[in-house]
């Protein structure tokens, strides 16, 4: 967690609401598409996707003052391929079982699972409100999916 001072800390509010948002804008455009075309046209509307982002990605780092280096390709491949597989994925899924099954499962399970990695892999404790708080995701999941 981080423990600094909020005088410390730069503001990231602009960049919260452009993920925010063109985070919500991708899942829109993603139910959309699982609903209006076949699944095998699934893999072209998620190349297209991360191939735009990675489009982006390369003019950011060419603004950037510093370079790009090997490493910074590796981890965007790592982080990359797993998104790639996690979208192509919940698209099947929606396109098989009702979205308001499928999208909140992932939103809530996602929530879970980086809670369970943070506490196994980083040793991070949860406040009282947290745990509650993840407790009631918990049960969602299980109504959603009864």
């Amino acid at each position: 967690m981080n423990r600094e001072k909020k005088e410390d800390r730069p503001s990231f509010m602009l960049g919260l609401l452009l993920i925010f948002g063109l985070g919500g804008f991708i899942e829109i455009l993603s139910k959309l598409y699982s609903h209006y075309y076949d699944s095998e046209s699934q893999t072209i509307y998620v190349m297209y996707t991360f191939f735009f982002a990675l489009l982006i990605s390369i003019i950011f780092f060419m603004k950037d003052k510093n370079k790009m280096k090997l490493q910074d390709v590796i981890l965007g491949i790592c982080v990359g391929i797993p998104n790639q597989l996690t979208s192509l994925l919940v698209l099947r899924a929606a396109s098989e079982l009702p979205a308001y099954i499928v999208f909140p499962t992932y939103s809530a399970g996602a929530i879970l699972f980086v809670n369970i990695i943070n506490y196994l892999v980083f040793k991070e404790t949860l406040t009282k409100r947290q745990y509650i708080a993840t407790g009631f995701i918990g049960l969602a999941l299980v109504f959603l999916n009864l």
